[in-house]
């Protein structure tokens, strides 16, 4: 009985341990990307793509709430 218990804890510990290392891992790289994508969506040139057409389809790209103050001014500035 106690052999099925120290077999069962011998494979039990290393895999924890690979599982919660792999998973901290893959947290790690989420996380990174995900500041990649937003880093890409506020540098993106929201005035440029307002009157875009994409094939037959009008593109709307309208300026977001969260860089409204930020963009709004540099586009006043160049006349856009």
């Amino acid at each position: 009985m106690l052999v099925a218990t120290a077999s069962g804890l011998f494979i039990a510990i290393p895999a924890f341990f690979f599982f919660y290392m792999l998973r901290n891992r893959l947290l790690t790289t989420m996380h990174y990307l995900t500041d990649a994508t937003v880093s890409l969506f506020r540098k993106m040139p929201y005035e440029h793509l307002k009157d875009c057409h994409v094939g037959e389809e009008e593109f709307f790209a309208a300026i977001p709430n969260w860089v409204g103050e930020e963009v709004a001014p540099a586009a006043a500035a160049t006349g856009h």
